[in-house]
């Protein structure tokens, strides 16, 4: 079974689904028509970078770049989490990263070896789409638990420096 191709006019067709929500949004005097038009753009012209990137990337199917690229998506996933955490990047990036790194890492090369059985761990056609999906899966969890943290400890601080002292 191989990859279906999609023409641009099927992938236009898909804003016929926005067009109800663009009149719902100006019924309802919501102003966010403008960022939503925005947001679409900048979203289709992001996809279409990354889906030629990544066809000249399944095509090389190098594990070093495959690495590389992994590593780019980690650091991109983890600018994300502290950003959406109010955290310090410079103070949060290196813990944030190895964080992810770490048991991302081992569940791709165990789903990847032991659940799909791929004889090559890093052949661009399962690690990729898989680890994205894996951090995509994380990352609102991650941000969450980060808030729930810091916010707790600062609302009780000093219960927390008298436990320390």
């Amino acid at each position: 079974m191989g990859a279906q191709d999609l023409s641009f006019l099927s992938l236009t067709s898909l804003i016929l689904f926005l067009i109800p929500v663009f009149f719902i949004n100006r019924r309802l005097t919501l102003t966010i028509n403008k960022t939503m038009i925005t947001s679409i753009i900048r979203m289709c012209v992001q996809l279409g970078f990354v889906g030629i990137y990544l066809k000249y990337l399944f095509k090389f199917n190098s594990p070093v770049l495959n690495t590389i690229y992994l590593l780019i998506m980690i650091s991109i996933a983890c600018q994300s989490i502290i950003r959406s955490s109010n955290l310090k990047v410079k103070l949060f990036f290196i813990p944030v990263f190895f964080s992810l790194l770490i048991p991302f890492t081992i569940i791709l090369f165990f789903f990847n070896g032991i659940v799909v059985k791929i004889d090559n761990l890093f052949e661009a056609k399962y690690m990729i789409p898989i680890g994205g999906m894996l951090l995509g899966n994380c990352l609102r969890s991650i941000i969450i638990c980060l808030n729930s943290f810091y916010s707790g400890i600062q609302k009780d601080e000093k219960v927390y420096l008298y436990s320390i002292s």
